[in-house]
């Protein structure tokens, strides 16, 4: 169960090519072959951001602290050359354990 909200400005466009870029990124980085839901989310709402990108999944031992982290700087890289945004995007990463949340920023 891995899915990845995309929320990005109204104003900004997303390619049609776009969700298969994120679904490789997140294969890639979390190493899985689960294809990953991905979900845009276009607002106003989202300045002066102009883009929020959270990552939901389950919580494994070989993800660690390290892996988490290189994943959401690929998605803040990726999402800024890809959406034309010049400021770092927020990017979180939420892993889901039976009992529990944990979440990494």
């Amino acid at each position: 169960m891995i899915s990845c909200k995309i929320f990005l400005n109204s104003l900004k466009l997303a390619p049609d090519s776009t969700p298969a870029l994120f679904q490789k990124l997140i294969i890639k980085e979390l190493e899985t072959e689960e294809d990953p839901n991905i979900i845009f989310i276009t607002t106003h709402q989202i300045t002066p951001d102009e883009c929020y990108i959270e990552v939901s999944c389950l919580k494994r031992p070989d993800r660690t602290h390290q892996k988490l982290q290189a994943l959401a700087v690929q998605l803040d890289e990726s999402a800024r050359r890809y959406f034309q945004i010049e400021d770092p995007i927020r990017v979180r990463i939420i892993q889901i354990e039976e009992d529990s949340v944990y979440g990494v920023n």
